[in-house]
C-alpha cells in the first residue's frame, strides 16, 4: 500500500529517544484540532482508496483501550521494542481492517500513523506528515 510519503510498505523507524514534551498540553492541542476533523478521511493509495474513520471528541478516550491502556485502566506500555508507546494516541481506525490510526504527541505537527493489529508487535507506518495534511488528503 502506498502511504502519504509515496513509499510502498515503507517502515518508519521511530527513535527510542523521545524529546521532552508536555503530554497534557499536546492532548489539549490535539483536541482543538479534532474539533475540525472530518468523520472519514479517504487516502488514495494509487491502487485503492482507504477509508479511515476519525473519532469524535466524545469517543476519543474509549479508543485508547487496548492500546495504551487495558479495559481496567492498567498500563499496556511496557517499553519493550514493538510495544505501544506513551506518545502514541489513537484518533480513529481503518474502516476495512480495523487497524488503529494514531498520532505522535511528541511531535508538534502530530504526524499520523497506522499499524497492523494482531501482529504481536506495533510497527508504525506513516500516513501523513501532520494531522492537518491527513485531514486535507
Amino acid at each position: 500500500m502506498r502511504n502519504w510519503f509515496g513509499a510502498r510498505h515503507r517502515t518508519h523507524v521511530i527513535s527510542k529517544h523521545v524529546t521532552a514534551y508536555d503530554r497534557d498540553a499536546s492532548l489539549g492541542h490535539l483536541r482543538n484540532e479534532l474539533v475540525h476533523a472530518p468523520g472519514v478521511v479517504r487516502l488514495d493509495t494509487g491502487d485503492d482508496v482507504v477509508e479511515y474513520e476519525i473519532s469524535s471528541l466524545d469517543g476519543i478516550e474509549a479508543l485508547q483501550t487496548g492500546y495504551g491502556i487495558g479495559p481496567a485502566g492498567e498500563q499496556l506500555m511496557t517499553g519493550d521494542p514493538g510495544s505501544w508507546r506513551p506518545e502514541w494516541y489513537v484518533i480513529g481506525f481503518d474502516v476495512d481492517l480495523g487497524d488503529p490510526v494514531f498520532v505522535d504527541l511528541s511531535e508538534p505537527q502530530f504526524p499520523v500513523f497506522t499499524a497492523a493489529h494482531g501482529a504481536g508487535r506495533w510497527t508504525p507506518e506513516p500516513l501523513a506528515p501532520s494531522l492537518n495534511a491527513f485531514f486535507d488528503a
